[in-house]
């Protein structure tokens, strides 16, 4: 179903909370295949890595856009100017409402590998969120670190959402099966997303 019933934000961007739930335990860590032979994170570069992707959702939940866009790494800073990531983050804030919960769900990793557009660690963190007006939000953040180490910083972020008033009319209109098969379509791209009950 192609109209306006639903709506997917996919904020794809070029190379490219723990904090927001403390209960929800550690999330789920891998090493690609592709990633330096035996390399495996530190529990440094584990801890800075969240680090990085916390502050930067804080940043997004105070409306401080300008802070969350300066914690991106310049290739995505080149990607996307200034002025029009923070219309975008702020126009999400208006339909969202303000964020009830966000967990990190998997943390998939990559040490210089070959595909990947500069060398260094990329940590890639699953997150599964839900706001006042949302209750299926689903994405992942893309956490670089430069090969000579470093803070983390945003390489990439996708989110993919269905707003609850659009949740409501596509049931009303079509059924709770078609609801479920968009969400599902959208949920791909976040495996490891699982609907709060």
């Amino acid at each position: 179903m192609k109209s306006a019933a639903f709506l997917l934000l996919a904020l794809l961007l070029p190379a490219a909370a723990m904090a927001a739930d403390p209960g929800a335990g550690a999330p789920q860590v891998n090493v690609t295949r592709d990633s330096a032979a035996g390399w495996a994170p530190s529990a440094e570069a584990e801890a800075l890595a969240l680090a990085g992707a916390n502050g930067y959702f804080a940043a997004l939940d105070a409306e401080k856009y300008a802070d969350a866009f300066a914690m991106m790494t310049d290739v995505m800073k080149q990607s996307v100017p200034e002025k029009v990531f923070i219309e975008a983050k702020r126009s999400f804030r208006i339909v969202a409402g303000p964020l009830k919960k966000r967990e990190f769900l998997q943390v998939t990793w990559t040490k210089d590998s070959p595909k990947a557009p500069l060398p260094g660690i990329y940590a890639a963190i699953d997150v599964g969120s839900y706001f006042e007006k949302i209750d299926r939000h689903c994405g992942y953040i893309v956490m670089y670190q430069k090969a000579e180490g470093g803070a983390f910083s945003v390489m990439r972020e996708e989110a993919n959402f269905i707003l609850n008033a659009q949740a409501d009319d596509i049931v009303r209109k079509h059924s709770a099966a078609e609801l479920g098969k968009i969400w599902d379509g959208l949920a791909k791209n976040c495996p490891n997303y699982q609907a709060e009950k």
